[in-house]
């Protein structure tokens, strides 16, 4: 998995797919990613956001980080385990939030091992 400091290094751009569907996902991520983005996120409020989170980190977190972005509630963050996402994104978040995704990540990755 690549780290935030080398995807920063490497292009300090995140790709924000907001409305793009699960069917759409692979081909837009295989497209950037080839073009050299490292950071990916799909707005929460895209259709089937967490669907279009897990495709793309199974087939580009390896090169890529991948998130969720318009993460407005806590219900939110922990949201099916978050897909197999490697980030969330907040507007405006408060240290009460980052506790609460830090959870909801962390059950998540311990039911993957």
């Amino acid at each position: 998995m690549i780290t935030f400091a080398a995807a920063m290094k490497s292009c300090p751009l995140i790709a924000i797919l907001r409305g793009m569907r699960p069917d759409e996902s692979l081909d837009v991520g295989g497209a950037l990613v080839g073009a050299g983005f490292t950071m990916i996120e799909v707005p929460l409020n895209s259709p089937e956001a967490l669907e279009s989170i897990t495709l793309l980190a199974r087939e580009f977190g390896s090169r890529a980080l991948i998130g969720g972005g318009t993460v407005l509630t806590p219900e939110a963050a922990g949201a099916s385990g978050f897909g197999l996402g490697s980030g969330l994104y907040k507007p405006g978040a408060k240290a009460t939030d980052v506790g609460r995704a830090a959870r909801a990540f962390k059950t998540a990755f311990e039911a993957l091992d």
